[in-house]
Protein backbone atom coordinates (compact mmCIF):
# COMPACT_ATOMS: atom_id res chain seq x y z
CA UNK A 1 0.00 0.00 0.00
CA UNK A 2 1.45 3.35 -1.05
CA UNK A 3 1.80 5.68 1.89
CA UNK A 4 -1.01 7.83 2.79
CA UNK A 5 -2.32 11.23 4.34
CA UNK A 6 -4.68 10.61 7.45
CA UNK A 7 -8.27 10.79 6.24
CA UNK A 8 -11.63 11.04 7.44
CA UNK A 9 -12.84 7.55 8.96
CA UNK A 10 -15.45 5.80 7.01
CA UNK A 11 -13.29 7.02 3.65
CA UNK A 12 -12.45 4.68 0.94
CA UNK A 13 -8.22 5.34 1.15
CA UNK A 14 -6.62 2.41 -0.96
CA UNK A 15 -7.12 -0.59 -3.40
CA UNK A 16 -4.95 -3.77 -4.12
CA UNK A 17 -4.69 -6.79 -4.75
CA UNK A 18 -2.58 -9.99 -3.71
CA UNK A 19 -1.72 -12.70 -5.84
CA UNK A 20 0.38 -15.47 -5.90
CA UNK A 21 1.65 -14.60 -9.08
CA UNK A 22 2.35 -10.79 -9.00
CA UNK A 23 4.15 -10.57 -12.51
CA UNK A 24 1.29 -12.29 -13.84
CA UNK A 25 -1.53 -10.56 -12.95
CA UNK A 26 0.62 -7.21 -13.44
CA UNK A 27 1.02 -8.13 -17.40
CA UNK A 28 -2.30 -8.67 -17.17
CA UNK A 29 -3.82 -5.48 -16.14
CA UNK A 30 -1.25 -3.51 -17.88
CA UNK A 31 -2.35 -5.50 -21.35
CA UNK A 32 -6.25 -4.92 -20.14
CA UNK A 33 -6.44 -1.64 -18.57
CA UNK A 34 -3.24 0.07 -19.85
CA UNK A 35 -1.76 0.78 -16.28
CA UNK A 36 1.57 1.32 -16.37
CA UNK A 37 3.86 -0.48 -13.68
CA UNK A 38 6.64 1.10 -11.08
CA UNK A 39 8.05 -1.84 -8.44
CA UNK A 40 8.97 -0.98 -4.95
CA UNK A 41 11.35 -3.45 -3.15
CA UNK A 42 10.21 -5.60 -0.81
CA UNK A 43 13.52 -7.43 -0.13
CA UNK A 44 14.42 -10.07 -2.48
CA UNK A 45 11.16 -9.07 -4.83
CA UNK A 46 9.26 -6.80 -5.92
CA UNK A 47 5.98 -5.43 -5.46
CA UNK A 48 3.89 -3.01 -7.77
CA UNK A 49 2.36 0.34 -8.13
CA UNK A 50 0.07 0.89 -10.74
CA UNK A 51 -0.19 4.27 -12.97
CA UNK A 52 -2.28 5.45 -15.67
CA UNK A 53 -0.85 6.40 -18.41
CA UNK A 54 0.32 10.02 -18.31
CA UNK A 55 0.16 9.91 -14.52
CA UNK A 56 2.83 9.89 -11.93
CA UNK A 57 0.94 8.69 -8.66
CA UNK A 58 -0.35 4.91 -8.38
CA UNK A 59 -3.93 4.30 -8.45
CA UNK A 60 -3.74 0.47 -6.97
CA UNK A 61 -1.14 -2.18 -6.30
CA UNK A 62 -0.58 -5.49 -7.22
CA UNK A 63 1.56 -7.51 -4.28
CA UNK A 64 2.93 -10.93 -3.68
CA UNK A 65 1.14 -13.14 -1.30
CA UNK A 66 4.62 -13.87 0.54
CA UNK A 67 5.32 -13.20 4.56
CA UNK A 68 3.18 -10.65 6.31
CA UNK A 69 1.16 -10.77 3.67
CA UNK A 70 0.69 -14.56 2.90
CA UNK A 71 -3.02 -14.35 4.38
CA UNK A 72 -4.65 -12.10 2.16
CA UNK A 73 -7.29 -13.29 -0.20
CA UNK A 74 -6.31 -12.85 -4.01
CA UNK A 75 -9.49 -10.33 -4.53
CA UNK A 76 -9.21 -6.75 -5.14
CA UNK A 77 -9.22 -5.36 -1.46
CA UNK A 78 -10.80 -1.69 -0.84
CA UNK A 79 -9.52 -0.39 2.20
CA UNK A 80 -11.66 1.49 5.16
CA UNK A 81 -10.59 4.74 7.06
CA UNK A 82 -11.17 3.68 10.84
CA UNK A 83 -10.36 6.07 13.88
CA UNK A 84 -9.27 2.72 15.49
CA UNK A 85 -8.41 -0.18 13.52
CA UNK A 86 -8.23 -3.11 16.90
CA UNK A 87 -11.12 -1.56 18.26
CA UNK A 88 -13.26 -2.11 14.80
CA UNK A 89 -11.51 -5.33 14.46
CA UNK A 90 -13.48 -6.55 17.72
CA UNK A 91 -16.45 -5.01 16.38
CA UNK A 92 -16.35 -6.70 13.51
CA UNK A 93 -15.73 -9.87 15.21
CA UNK A 94 -18.93 -9.22 17.74
CA UNK A 95 -21.46 -8.25 14.75
CA UNK A 96 -20.24 -11.57 12.90
CA UNK A 97 -17.73 -10.97 11.12
CA UNK A 98 -14.32 -13.06 10.60
CA UNK A 99 -10.85 -11.23 11.29
CA UNK A 100 -8.47 -12.77 8.26
CA UNK A 101 -5.09 -11.15 8.93
CA UNK A 102 -3.76 -8.76 11.53
CA UNK A 103 -4.29 -6.36 12.79
CA UNK A 104 -0.65 -5.76 12.28
CA UNK A 105 1.22 -2.38 11.26
CA UNK A 106 1.56 -1.54 7.62
CA UNK A 107 4.07 1.17 6.22
CA UNK A 108 3.11 4.15 8.35
CA UNK A 109 -0.48 2.43 9.94
CA UNK A 110 -1.95 -0.10 11.31
CA UNK A 111 -4.30 -2.52 9.29
CA UNK A 112 -6.86 -5.57 9.91
CA UNK A 113 -8.39 -7.82 6.83
CA UNK A 114 -12.26 -8.72 7.85
CA UNK A 115 -14.39 -10.65 6.28
CA UNK A 116 -18.30 -9.62 6.91
CA UNK A 117 -20.88 -12.12 7.44
CA UNK A 118 -22.07 -11.94 3.64
CA UNK A 119 -18.54 -13.39 2.62
CA UNK A 120 -17.23 -10.06 1.39
CA UNK A 121 -13.62 -9.16 2.62
CA UNK A 122 -12.19 -5.69 3.12
CA UNK A 123 -9.41 -4.47 4.80
CA UNK A 124 -9.76 -1.45 8.25
CA UNK A 125 -6.79 1.05 7.97
CA UNK A 126 -5.50 3.97 9.84
CA UNK A 127 -2.60 6.33 9.26
CA UNK A 128 0.04 7.11 11.82
CA UNK A 129 -1.19 11.13 12.61
CA UNK A 130 1.57 13.19 12.33
CA UNK A 131 4.00 12.48 15.24
CA UNK A 132 2.25 9.21 16.53
CA UNK A 133 4.13 6.11 15.76
CA UNK A 134 2.10 2.89 14.58
CA UNK A 135 3.26 1.41 17.78
CA UNK A 136 1.28 3.67 19.72
CA UNK A 137 -2.07 3.35 17.66
CA UNK A 138 -2.06 -0.41 19.28
CA UNK A 139 -1.68 0.71 22.84
CA UNK A 140 -4.59 2.94 22.65
CA UNK A 141 -7.42 1.28 22.51
CA UNK A 142 -6.22 -2.27 21.92
CA UNK A 143 -8.06 -5.33 21.93
CA UNK A 144 -6.93 -9.11 22.51
CA UNK A 145 -8.31 -10.87 20.01
CA UNK A 146 -7.27 -14.55 20.22
CA UNK A 147 -4.61 -16.95 21.14
CA UNK A 148 -3.56 -19.70 18.72
CA UNK A 149 -0.97 -22.84 20.43
CA UNK A 150 1.39 -24.23 18.22
CA UNK A 151 1.39 -27.98 17.90
CA UNK A 152 4.69 -29.41 16.67
CA UNK A 153 3.74 -32.22 14.12
CA UNK A 154 5.26 -35.41 11.98
CA UNK A 155 3.21 -35.15 9.25
CA UNK A 156 1.07 -31.63 8.20
CA UNK A 157 -1.04 -33.13 5.63
CA UNK A 158 -1.99 -35.73 7.92
CA UNK A 159 -2.71 -33.40 10.61
CA UNK A 160 -4.21 -30.65 8.28
CA UNK A 161 -6.72 -33.13 7.25
CA UNK A 162 -7.33 -34.69 10.76
CA UNK A 163 -8.59 -31.15 11.98
CA UNK A 164 -10.09 -30.68 8.71
CA UNK A 165 -12.51 -34.00 8.59
CA UNK A 166 -12.63 -35.65 12.26
CA UNK A 167 -12.92 -32.24 14.06
CA UNK A 168 -14.56 -30.02 11.57
CA UNK A 169 -11.86 -27.23 11.33
CA UNK A 170 -11.61 -25.31 7.99
CA UNK A 171 -7.81 -24.84 6.61
CA UNK A 172 -7.04 -20.92 7.05
CA UNK A 173 -3.68 -21.33 5.04
CA UNK A 174 -0.58 -23.45 4.66
CA UNK A 175 3.00 -22.21 3.77
CA UNK A 176 5.74 -23.65 2.39
CA UNK A 177 4.59 -27.19 3.26
CA UNK A 178 6.01 -27.09 6.80
CA UNK A 179 3.34 -24.60 8.45
CA UNK A 180 -0.48 -24.42 8.74
CA UNK A 181 -3.61 -22.95 10.48
CA UNK A 182 -6.60 -24.26 11.04
CA UNK A 183 -9.70 -22.74 12.78
CA UNK A 184 -13.63 -23.33 13.57
CA UNK A 185 -15.00 -20.68 15.06
CA UNK A 186 -13.29 -18.06 17.23
CA UNK A 187 -10.54 -21.01 17.81
CA UNK A 188 -7.31 -21.05 15.92
CA UNK A 189 -4.61 -23.95 16.13
CA UNK A 190 -1.31 -23.31 14.43
CA UNK A 191 0.34 -26.51 12.76
CA UNK A 192 3.78 -26.89 11.91
CA UNK A 193 6.31 -29.33 10.81
CA UNK A 194 8.88 -29.83 13.46
CA UNK A 195 10.89 -33.05 15.53
CA UNK A 196 8.49 -32.81 19.11
CA UNK A 197 10.06 -34.88 22.32
CA UNK A 198 8.08 -38.29 22.01
CA UNK A 199 8.74 -38.14 26.09
CA UNK A 200 6.74 -35.03 26.51
CA UNK A 201 4.07 -36.55 24.56
CA UNK A 202 3.62 -39.41 26.98
CA UNK A 203 3.88 -37.74 30.19
CA UNK A 204 1.29 -35.36 29.20
CA UNK A 205 -0.92 -37.88 27.92
CA UNK A 206 -0.91 -40.18 30.62
CA UNK A 207 -1.17 -36.97 32.99
CA UNK A 208 -4.03 -35.73 31.19
CA UNK A 209 -1.99 -32.03 30.87
CA UNK A 210 -4.66 -30.33 27.92
CA UNK A 211 -2.43 -28.66 25.17
CA UNK A 212 -5.67 -27.07 24.28
CA UNK A 213 -8.85 -25.61 25.94
CA UNK A 214 -11.93 -24.58 23.52
CA UNK A 215 -14.91 -23.27 25.11
CA UNK A 216 -18.04 -23.95 23.15
CA UNK A 217 -21.71 -23.87 22.85
CA UNK A 218 -23.85 -26.33 22.09
CA UNK A 219 -21.65 -29.07 23.48
CA UNK A 220 -23.80 -32.05 23.18
CA UNK A 221 -24.24 -31.37 19.41
CA UNK A 222 -20.84 -30.85 19.25
CA UNK A 223 -19.96 -33.97 20.98
CA UNK A 224 -22.22 -36.45 18.72
CA UNK A 225 -20.64 -34.53 15.14
CA UNK A 226 -17.34 -35.33 16.19
CA UNK A 227 -17.78 -38.96 16.75
CA UNK A 228 -19.73 -39.53 13.79
CA UNK A 229 -16.68 -37.70 12.27
CA UNK A 230 -14.34 -40.27 13.81
CA UNK A 231 -12.55 -38.29 15.85
CA UNK A 232 -10.31 -39.76 18.93
CA UNK A 233 -12.53 -39.18 21.95
CA UNK A 234 -10.31 -40.00 25.24
CA UNK A 235 -12.28 -38.81 27.23
CA UNK A 236 -16.46 -38.70 27.32
CA UNK A 237 -18.61 -36.01 27.75
CA UNK A 238 -19.31 -35.33 31.72
CA UNK A 239 -20.15 -32.67 33.82
CA UNK A 240 -17.01 -31.59 35.92
CA UNK A 241 -17.08 -30.51 39.68
CA UNK A 242 -16.11 -26.75 38.53
CA UNK A 243 -19.64 -26.48 36.91
CA UNK A 244 -18.27 -27.36 33.34
CA UNK A 245 -19.15 -30.05 30.92
CA UNK A 246 -16.42 -31.16 28.44
CA UNK A 247 -14.72 -33.83 26.63
CA UNK A 248 -11.20 -34.73 25.92
CA UNK A 249 -10.33 -35.23 22.18
CA UNK A 250 -6.52 -36.50 20.96
CA UNK A 251 -4.98 -36.16 17.68
CA UNK A 252 -2.63 -37.84 15.79
CA UNK A 253 0.49 -36.12 17.30
CA UNK A 254 -0.88 -36.84 21.01
CA UNK A 255 -2.39 -33.28 21.39
CA UNK A 256 -5.13 -33.56 23.90
CA UNK A 257 -7.93 -30.97 23.67
CA UNK A 258 -10.54 -30.14 26.22
CA UNK A 259 -14.24 -29.05 24.68
CA UNK A 260 -15.98 -27.25 27.24
CA UNK A 261 -19.46 -25.62 28.08
CA UNK A 262 -20.55 -23.94 31.17
CA UNK A 263 -23.40 -25.62 32.72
Amino acid sequence: MSESTEVRPGSIVWTDLTVADAEGIRDFYQAVVGWESRGEEMGGFEDYHMIPPGFDASVTGICHARGTNSNVPPQWLVYFAVEDVDASAAKAVVAGGTIIDGPRHMGSGRFCVIQDPAGAVCALFRSAPSGESVEAQASVGSTVLGIAPQFLVDDLDRSIGYYRDRLGFKVDFVYEGFYASVSRGGSEIHLKHAPKIEEDRAHRRENEHLDASIQVNGIDALYLELQERGATVIKPLERRPWNVRDFYVEDPDGYILCFGEQA
